[in-house]
């Protein structure tokens, strides 16, 4: 039942036009929304359609190659994300998915994020479920799940296609700095363009790491960097 026949039919499958919003705001296009979610491009767009009818904002810029959220889009996707997920923690809670977990869970998490972000959530868990243990390991470099008996990976990335499940936990805004003595003793920057004549400490797993990407959507801009140094370690 698609969102797009009868207003009591799109009444009834919101929930599913909302999914699909959520989909299309992190694959970046209607096409891998589509693809992912086994229907058609056009089925996708007509969904995003009614929904930006029904509440009377335009949700995506749409470019020539890709789409943007628009400032009432990235509003609307917290709003939508809040609701999902209030609805799938209720239905979990219906199923008594948690009434009784115990053994051992083993995490795969950035060294940034366990640092920065993980402590308070981890212990939260842990005291909401007291037979349970975890084991965490603390990496930037993807892992494979199955080989190294991982149950929830955690990274700054999109899942390629694969049989396993991904959920989006926040934004992770990318900033470049210049230390002022630097900044002091060396040309100006003035430009993106002019980090090619400068000396970049680059991410290694990033690929390809001599590329700092500038903007978003349609005005994004690539530089390449000079890469005097590299590490794998935020």
């Amino acid at each position: 039942m698609d969102c797009y026949y009868s207003k009591w039919e799109c009444e009834m499958d919101k929930f599913d036009c909302l999914k699909v919003f959520i989909r299309i705001a992190h694959l970046g296009t209607f096409t891998a929304a589509a693809s992912e979610l086994n229907t058609t491009q056009g089925a996708v767009s007509k969904k995003i359609a009614w929904l930006e009818k029904q509440i009377g904002v335009t949700l995506f810029y749409r470019h020539a190659r890709a789409i943007s959220l628009t400032k009432s889009g990235k509003q609307y996707l917290e709003l939508a994300l809040k609701l999902t997920d209030e609805i799938d923690v209720f239905e979990s809670q219906l199923r008594q998915e948690q009434t009784s977990v115990s053994g051992v869970l083993k995490l795969s998490v950035p060294s940034a994020f366990s640092v920065q972000l993980l402590s308070e959530p981890l212990a939260l868990f842990l005291k909401a479920h007291p037979e349970l243990s975890v084991d965490v390991s603390v990496s930037d470099k993807f892992v494979d799940l199955i080989e190294e008996d991982i149950d929830i990976a955690i990274r700054a990335a999109y899942l390629k296609d694969s049989g396993l499940r991904a959920k989006w936990l926040l934004d992770n805004e990318l900033a470049y700095f210049a230390t002022p003595d630097y900044l002091n003793s060396h040309s100006p920057i003035n430009h993106a363009s002019d980090l090619s004549d400068h000396h970049c400490l680059t991410y290694s797993l990033s690929t390809p790491s001599n590329v700092w990407r500038f903007g978003e959507g349609g005005d994004e801009q690539q530089v390449k960097v000079n890469e005097r140094v590299r590490s794998d370690s935020p």
